[in-house]
């Protein structure tokens, strides 16, 4: 894979993110699956990943890293997987829902997929 220029240190936040957002799309369905799976495979050795019970994850937006790959093994070590949800009633707040191979997934208000919100799979998170 060829080396990537550095980002200048005096660009904003925004133009950061957009120059990552424009790299993560520049690159092919090959090398996003193989990027992939290079990080849930790293993912699964990091020892809290390892010791850890329950895992939060995010699912996958406009050419972000392909999260698959990861919940896939995490499933197969018998962890729990918990996505985030926009809070339906408490604005700038999230949810943790638990996600399985059969959940359901819908647009949210910003044009993601999560979950269905069901109250009886949320997770409390404290604080």
């Amino acid at each position: 894979m060829t080396q990537l220029p550095e980002l200048p240190l005096t660009l904003s936040r925004q133009e950061i993110r957009k120059m990552i957002r424009q790299r993560r799309r520049a690159l092919t369905p090959e090398q996003q699956q193989e990027m992939g799976q290079q990080a849930a495979t790293r993912m699964m050795t990091y020892p809290p990943v390892v010791m850890a019970h329950t895992v939060a994850v995010f699912l996958s937006f406009d050419g972000e890293l392909d999260t698959q790959p990861l919940i896939e093994q995490l499933w197969r070590a018998g962890k729990r997987v918990y996505l985030p949800v926009l809070h339906p009633f408490s604005a700038g707040n999230l949810l943790f829902l638990n996600y399985h191979p059969q959940s359901e997934l819908v647009m949210n208000r910003l044009k993601i997929h999560e979950q269905n919100w069901m109250c009886v799979t949320c997770y409390p998170f404290p604080d």
